[in-house]
């Protein structure tokens, strides 16, 4: 898998790096420190199978046409976009595969479920979302936090999010609360309390490492890799039917259109100017190779994670309903033979 990190000297960029080592083909950073391009124009040889992007919100515009000019897949993983920062995110998807999450991590996807359920259970109790991060963090509430918010929602239809609390007023009735703190080096906490007259539920996700956060962004892109691989059969076609149309392009073109033998409809493909029209081809059909094996091997990853989700799961539900503290014991000693 190759990748482009976007924001390669953030936090985030550099457990990345860390993780993904040689499978890393580029990095970018506004500040072109250590090796990394300030823009993508000055990566001296783009080429990614998927963008990883934790820089800044406001960059998900050059980080899209990136993945559109190397028609590749990206992982946003930054928050804090603005509504039409969203929408070229949401047009970008019908052109290239998009990831994009206000958080990375398994917890947190299980958070919002329970959250979801629970709040399907009391549906006249009052819901206060509070998010806790250090005091570093720019944009306010987190992602994940409007996560939250949008998976009761998806019971409270009526639900409003009500953010910070200032001033007189009463609380109404259907509002959510998001409350935002800002401290030290707290890599991430989300609460939801669920309040009635007789009892309050609290529901809590804390990150201890943000390697969680690195590892959720590189499954993501293995995912939008095994997307790009399913689309194997699309460039074994582009090479065949550069091949049976060399007369009709030449190098320096940027593009061909050809008759789709299998369809009969035109077809548009694209080139590299800097090749031979037979060169062009070759590269199809290196890329088709490629992504077959890249699709055997990602689905043997997706189905060893998926075996460790459901434990995961198993483990869960076994701590949700221990019957006291020595089954506690148990599965806490289970854990740490793993």
């Amino acid at each position: 898998m190759n990748v482009i990190l976007w924001g390669a000297n953030g936090a985030m960029g550099k457990l990345l790096s860390a993780r993904l080592g040689s499978q890393v083909t580029g990095r970018v950073s506004i500040d072109g420190e250590d090796g990394a391009a300030r823009t993508f124009e000055e990566l001296p040889d783009p080429r990614a199978d998927v963008i990883i992007d934790f820089s800044h919100h406001s960059s998900v515009g050059d980080v899209l046409e990136a993945a559109k000019k190397l028609s590749c897949g990206v992982v946003i993983g930054t928050t804090g976009h603005t509504r039409e920062e969203k929408d070229l995110i949401f047009a970008a998807a019908r052109e290239v595969p998009v990831f994009y999450a206000g958080n990375m991590s398994l917890g947190i996807a299980v958070l919002c479920r329970l959250a979801r359920t629970a709040a399907a259970y009391f549906p006249e109790a009052d819901i206060e979302i509070v998010e806790v991060h250090h005091n570093r963090k720019v944009d306010a509430p987190s992602g994940t936090a409007h996560m939250l918010f949008q998976a009761i929602q998806a019971v409270r239809p009526q639900a409003r999010e009500h953010c910070g609390r200032a001033g007189e007023g009463r609380r109404e009735k259907d509002e959510i609360g998001v409350s935002s703190l800002r401290m030290g080096a707290v890599v991430g906490i989300h609460e939801v309390h669920i309040c009635t007259p007789s009892q309050t539920l609290t529901l809590r996700h804390e990150a201890h490492d943000r390697g969680m956060f690195a590892d959720g962004a590189v499954e993501a892109a293995r995912q939008e890799e095994l997307a790009q691989s399913e689309k194997a059969d699309a460039l074994r076609l582009c090479g065949e039917l550069l091949q049976a149309n060399l007369w009709a392009c030449k190098k320096g073109d940027r593009q061909v259109t050809v008759l789709n033998y299998y369809t009969g409809e035109p077809l548009t493909i694209r080139l590299d100017p800097r090749l031979s029209p037979n060169d062009n081809a070759q590269r199809y059909f290196r890329d088709y190779k490629k992504r077959q094996t890249a699709g055997k091997m990602l689905q043997k990853l997706l189905a060893d994670g998926a075996e460790e989700i459901e434990y995961l799961k198993t483990v869960l539900y076994e701590v949700e309903f221990a019957p006291g503290e020595q089954a506690l014991n148990e599965i806490r000693a289970e854990l740490k033979g793993q």
